[in-house]
Parts: C-alpha cells; structure tokens; sequence
C-alpha cells in the first residue's frame, strides 16, 4: 500500500503519472518505509526483491495503480419484452469486396486474397477502399431475433439510419418483427452518435444508450450475431456468385428468415420468431412510413467548456450547469436543444449503468447591467458552489499529505512550510546510498594556454582591522600602529594569517631581568 500510495501521490492532476515503479521502491527502500527482501532458509543471505517481483506482488494484492484505477465489474442485463432493447453494431466484412469492372462477367461480390489485399500494400487496399462490403446486425434482446443489411461506403449516419428504417418496417408476411424498439443500444462511433441517427430516434421517441468505451460486454448480443451471420451465412458466399449489392441483401433476408424461424435459441428454447411473437399488443408501436422517417433531421449536439461559475454558452445563450451531478470546471460537455421549452438547453450524460440521459439546463437570466438576476448581492448575501468532486479528493489529499485531520490544519501547515509527510521522505536518499563507481584518470597532454593571475587590491588598515577581529584577534591601538607600520600601503587579504600570528607572538612577549 506505501508503494502503491507513493505512485498514486505523484500522479499529475491530468493523470499523467510521472513516477515509475522502480523509482517509488527506491525512495521508499531508502528512507526505510520498506524493506521488500527476501531471506535465504538455507544460507540466511538477505536478497532484495526485484522490481519485477514487487510489481507482481502489487497485483497478486489488487493494489497496483492499474488495478485500483480498474472500471467497475459489469452485471448481466434484462429486457421485459420483445421491442424493449434493440443492439445495434456494424462490422466490416473483411473478406469481400464488390468488384467494378468494364466487363460485366467479371462484377461482383470477391474474396479479398490476404497475399493481395494486406498493410503493405495500402495501394491496394484504397482501391478497393469504397467497394468494401460493411455489415449491419441488428439484435432483439429479449427473443434474441437476429437482422442483418448490406452496405457500401463504411459506416456512416446515413447508412446506419437506412438500415434502421429497413429494420423497423414490416418487410414480409415470412418476417414478422418490425416495429419501434424504446431503447437502442449501440458503441460510441461517430456514426451512431452523430446527429442523423440521433435525432431520427429522438423523433420516434427511442432512448439511444450508447455504451462507454471499451465496454463491449454491455452489447454482447450482438456480437455473438455478427459470429452468427459470419459462420451461418458469409461462409457460402464463396461457392456462389453474388453480382450486386442488392442480390447479396436478398440472399442475406432470405437466411435471415430461416434462421429466426427454425433456430432454436438456448436461453428461452423458443425459435427467434415465435419468442417474438409473444409480445403483447401495447408493447408493439408501428413505425412511420419509411419516407416520413428519412425526413427526420436536426442539429447534432455541440461540444462545450464549463467555465469558472459552473455555466455554458450555448447559440448565444448562457445556462447553469450547476445541477449537473459531479461536474467540474473546465470539463467538456455535450449540449443540445430542448424541443419543449425555448429558454431551457439539455445536457448528454451517462448514468451509472452507462445510460444516456438529458438533463435540463436553466438559461441564466441578466439585468440590464449584464449581472446574473440570481446572483448575490455584495453586502447583504454570500452564495458559494458546492464543492466538485475534483475539490474535495484535492482536500482530502491534501489532508494527508500534511498528517491533519481538518483543512484548516492542512492550510496552516502549507502556510508554515511544513513539509509534506512531515519530512519523512528523502527522495535524494537512494542517490547517496548507490555506490557510484570510481574512475581510473585518463592519459592527456598540457594546456599551452597561460591565464594571467589576477591580483587583489589590498585591504585598508580599517578593513584589515575588522578582518583580524572577525577572525578572534583583540585589537589595540598599539597593534594599529604596528600594521600601519608594516604595511604602510595596505594590507594584501592573503597576508592576514601572517599577520595575526606576527600581532599574537608580539602581544606575548615581556621584558625580563
């Protein structure tokens, strides 16, 4: 814990760490905190342990900087009914690539040959950079039915939306899911965060939770549908021939309804379709004509700065963000419109399950001579935020780096000087206790260069007089006499030993009968 502590008390405010491993055990080795050694059971020989091995047992401890910095273990989610959570991922289909050529017998859907189509040979891979086959699987979470589109260009918002609006209508009479889901589920790409999406599910009243980064378990489902699609159905594309875009969707429709109507799922028992079938007439809301969807557009959301007085600008305007749990100066936020209420903005967060939520901003409203109306008047009132969360871990820290129980003690040590740690921590310590080697002198030739010396003015009787009593002497005005006698010039500051022991030996010596 001293060690993990000495690395995590050197980590910069923007978490950059900027002590390593080795260097937090030497300091602490030195001044003592530690000993991290060994003893030999058969030759009693004390070892000191290695770095490698204090960084193992920081783990096998789970209290190693990047354990105690770990994310928070996940927990298996529900949904309660068919069309309550849809997932959403795209991937692209490394293995094919729809060809264009002159000769139309030679069009199609191909295999991307790794000898040909591989890093260093990016050429190639531009080539065929547009014609690159992208694959869209859609997921029902509670019947685990299983959706999966086409698309060229990568992935995009416009592609996404199109797959989406494809997915919520009623297709067939052999495909009976269709509908709007309440919640869809998706990663943090710029497509699905953007705003042609976004707004398109505001506009059909659908929550988009994107996930957090690097949590790929929250959407589990549908990766195991991309393996699906990926071994069920992509594996037999090779031993036939696909000659556009549309023919390799309706091929993949058609598996698609095949699978959902026969495979049997192992959480429910149910074939995809029938446990879909099961939802209940008030859980099923009908999409729009898929061209009202596609005329679905608004603003995306703006990236703002919390300033100094915990508000935003935001088109001219300015908000309290106060209300926002946990937040802090200077932190980056993304705000959009609120569609029902003019002089109110709304801020995108994440909830603790990684939910994406709105919360209402209030428009600060100004006097005529630009003050907050709500502001406190100097004289009468004093108003203070709450601290943020970065203030108080700063106080806490700050706490024990001084020994103090209250944050008046920690400022008045601060204040004082004290040392942090009450100065038990020599950082310098394990510098002086290394054995620095000793080097032979190396063979070389002399300097031809002559410098002159320089010669010093010599002190006056005064300033010689105060040197000599600086230096212990008792002065009398017989041995002022003496050095005006000697030195009538002056004094020269190398002869003031000389001079002292000549002034000594004179004041000792007596007449004798």
């Amino acid at each position: 814990m001293q060690i993990a502590g000495m690395m995590m008390a050197a980590t910069r405010k923007n978490g950059k760490k900027t002590m390593s491993d080795k260097r937090a055990i030497q300091i602490l080795r030195a001044n003592g905190v530690v000993a991290a050694e060994r003893t030999n059971a058969e030759t009693g020989e004390v070892v000191k342990l290695s770095n490698g091995a204090i960084v193992r047992a920081l783990h096998t401890y789970k209290i190693h900087p990047k354990q105690l910095n770990a994310p928070a273990p996940v927990t298996r989610l529900k949904s309660n009914h068919p069309n309550h959570v849809w997932e959403v991922d795209a991937s692209k289909c490394v293995l094919y690539y729809l060809a264009k050529t002159e000769n139309p017998k030679t069009n199609g859907l191909r295999v991307m040959d790794h000898t040909e189509f591989y890093k260093n040979k990016p050429a190639n891979l531009k080539r065929v950079m547009n014609d690159e086959v992208w694959r869209y699987v859609i997921t029902d979470h509670a019947s685990g039915w299983v959706y999966v589109f086409y698309v060229l260009n990568g992935e995009t918002g416009q592609n996404l939306a199109d797959v989406f609006i494809s997915a919520i209508c009623k297709r067939s009479e052999h495909d009976p899911v269709h509908g709007l889901p309440l919640i869809v589920m998706m990663d943090p790409g710029s497509a699905n965060t953007g705003a042609v999406f976004k707004n398109l599910a505001k506009c059909l009243q659908i929550r988009v939770q994107i996930n957090k980064p690097k949590n790929p378990r929250a959407k589990g489902q549908v990766e195991q549908g991309q393996n699906l699609v990926e071994c069920n159905f992509e594996s037999s594309l090779s031993l036939v021939a696909v000659n556009s875009l549309d023919e390799l969707n309706a091929k993949a429709a058609k598996w698609m309804r095949w699978f959902n109507a026969t495979s049997i799922h192992t959480r429910h028992g149910m074939s995809r379709y029938d446990a879909w079938l099961r939802i209940m007439p008030d859980q099923l809301r009908f999409a729009p004509p898929a061209a009202l969807c596609r005329e679905l557009a608004v603003t995306a959301p703006l990236e703002r700065t919390v300033a100094p007085e915990l508000t935003i600008e935001f088109l001219g305007k300015v908000y309290d963000i106060s209300t926002l749990p946990g937040v802090m100066v200077g932190q980056k936020v993304q705000v959009v419109r609120n569609p029902w209420r003019a002089d109110a903005a709304q801020v995108v967060a994440h909830d603790a399950d990684g939910k994406e939520i709105y919360i209402v901003l209030e428009q600060v409203i100004e006097n005529d001579w630009g003050f907050p109306v709500a502001a406190p008047e100097i004289g009468k009132e004093y108003k203070r935020h709450k601290d943020t969360p970065a203030q108080t871990n700063a106080k806490a820290v700050k706490r024990m780096m001084m020994g103090v129980d209250t944050d008046k003690e920690a400022d008045a040590a601060r204040k004082n000087r004290v040392l942090p740690f009450g100065g038990k921590i020599d950082p310098y310590l394990h510098e002086e206790q290394s054995a620095v080697p000793h080097y032979l002198p190396k063979r070389g030739i002399a300097s031809d260069v002559v410098s002159p010396l320089a010669k010093l003015p010599p002190l006056s009787h005064i300033k010689a007089a105060l040197a000599l009593l600086q230096m212990g002497m008792v002065m009398t005005p017989e041995a002022n006499e003496q050095i005006r006698k000697w030195y009538p010039d002056g004094v020269p500051e190398d002869d003031l030993d000389d001079l002292k022991n000549r002034l000594t030996v004179r004041s000792t010596l007596r007449v004798v009968g």
